[in-house]
């Protein structure tokens, strides 16, 4: 639940502020002519639709659903305009021919512009949901259900993704069943009550959450961070050491092209953008540097730390240049295979992870280039897969 629940009437009136002030100017027109005539039936014929339709946002508000879904504006929007039709006609009403029914039928053909716009936008919402967002979804769960045993529970908010998977599921968005939202409610962390063996939630949990209560990311889908959404992060309780997620912030990163923040937290990076490498500048491209040297631990041979992120795909193949520490070492062909139409949950975004092979002292560095490279390279929600001791996480 968000901390403001006025959030759910405020967000409605940022998308549609223009049209709302219409309809309620011209309820209240309609009221104030009413109740200055004396027309005491029509005034309580006038105000039941408007006030049912604050009556039903006011239930929004006292629930403070979590997520800002349109077709939950539906009811509200409908009564506000058919109260807004109704006034208007009790406007015009004593008005003579034509007039009568040429101001209605002149205002309705001046909202037909922005009616049509509207729902050609809404339409394009939905095929891009369904080409994209949906199918991802899907392929989520289909991961899920792959690696899991059929005994293990899931956590998530979203439909296609516990359908595909196929495991018991407590829904988060609390549409189905209202014990997550009861857990939030009285304060208390879903994780750790419930324990389910796998999570599915856009960005990341924080390090000490993935460490006290065991969640190692299993899987990234990078479709949202197309858009500068946060990606997919899929997450699986495990037993052993935890390996910790941490996001690369804008702090640790320069590159010669546009770095862009997650929409939902500025600090964290998106996506990065690369031009094509300039030929005079042999060191083009993105460098990443670790500059708290001294939080960097490893606990042994094999626990070292990773670079995970998303390569956009280009429809050919491309080779990705990676440094690791010093300007010396010799750089690492990582190869990103051109776009797979049929693969919805890869084809157009390659996750990779660079492992880091250096333990030594210095802060970590890593350099990528796409030398030879025609077109912008675009990278998504870079991620730092490390071992941290315990004094890292109050730290960082």
């Amino acid at each position: 639940h968000p901390p403001s629940r006025i959030e759910f009437v405020t967000s409605w009136w940022r998308r549609d502020e223009l049209r709302i002030i219409a309809y309620w100017a011209t309820t209240f027109a309609a009221v104030a002519v009413s109740v200055w005539k004396s027309r005491r039936e029509q005034t309580c014929g006038l105000l039941a639709l408007p006030l049912a339709c604050l009556g039903v946002l006011g239930l929004f508000v006292v629930v403070n659903p979590g997520e800002r879904m349109p077709w939950y504006y539906v009811i509200p929007q409908a009564l506000m305009v058919i109260g807004a039709v109704t006034s208007l006609l009790s406007l015009v009403r004593p008005v003579r021919e034509p007039w009568r029914t040429l101001v209605p039928v002149g205002i309705l053909i001046l909202a037909i512009p922005t009616t049509v716009a509207t729902a050609h936008r809404s339409i394009d919402s939905a095929i891009h949901s369904i080409r994209s967002a949906e199918p991802e979804r899907i392929e989520i769960g289909i991961y899920i259900r792959d690696h899991a045993d059929p005994k293990d529970e899931l956590l998530t908010s979203h439909g296609h993704i516990a359908c595909a998977a196929g495991l018991y599921t407590h829904d988060f968005s609390g549409l189905n069943s209202p014990i997550v939202t009861n857990l939030l409610a009285r304060g208390l962390n879903p994780l750790d009550e419930l324990k389910p063996k796998w999570f599915v939630r856009p960005g990341l949990l924080s390090p000490s959450n993935q460490r006290q209560l065991g969640y190692s990311l299993a899987a990234t889908f990078y479709g949202r961070a197309t858009h500068g959404r946060p990606a997919w992060r899929v997450w699986t309780r495990t037993q052993d050491g935890v390996s910790t997620a941490l996001a690369v912030i804008e702090d640790e990163v320069a590159a010669d092209g546009e770095v862009r923040p997650v929409i939902d937290n500025p600090r964290y990076i998106s996506n990065l953008n690369l031009p094509p490498p300039d030929p005079g500048r042999p060191d083009h491209g993105l460098r990443i540097q670790v500059r708290r040297r001294v939080q960097m631990t490893y606990a042994g041979d094999g626990q070292v730390a990773a670079l995970r992120l998303g390569i956009v795909r280009q429809r050919q193949q491309m080779t990705l240049w990676v440094s690791i520490g010093s300007d010396d070492d010799d750089p690492v062909a990582v190869v990103v295979p051109g776009i797979e139409e049929s693969d919805l949950a890869f084809g157009q975004v390659w996750s990779a992870d660079i492992p880091v092979l250096n333990d030594r002292t210095d802060p970590t560095r890593v350099v990528l280039s796409h030398r030879g490279a025609t077109s912008d390279l675009e990278l998504l929600e870079p991620v730092w897969m490390v071992v941290f001791s315990d004094q890292v996480l109050q730290n960082r």
